[in-house]
């Protein structure tokens, strides 16, 4: 089943898919929800592995900030995906 965020996550940045248009802000978040549920991580289970505060991974998740490029690549090899995969390429 293709949900929202599914949708926002594998859209391109030209929209293609179903014609949904988001910002990088909203992309990424969508793309960091879906690929933490797939890895079967909560949010606190994850942020200890990357070394943050579980309040990090919402205000990510809600779009509400975004994080550094090192917390990025961490984030990306916890999931075990790429960086073009959370950011939604």
């Amino acid at each position: 089943m293709l949900t929202y965020s599914s949708a926002i996550c594998r859209t391109s940045r030209s929209g293609k898919e179903g014609n949904l248009v988001a910002s990088a802000e909203e992309t990424f978040a969508a793309c960091l929800r879906m690929y933490r549920a797939k890895a079967d991580l909560t949010q606190a289970e994850l942020a200890e592995k990357v070394g943050v505060d579980a309040q990090s991974i919402v205000n990510w998740e809600k779009g509400a900030y975004m994080p550094s490029l090192r917390t990025t690549v961490k984030l990306a090899d916890e999931l075990g995906i790429s960086l073009d995969q959370l950011a939604g390429r």
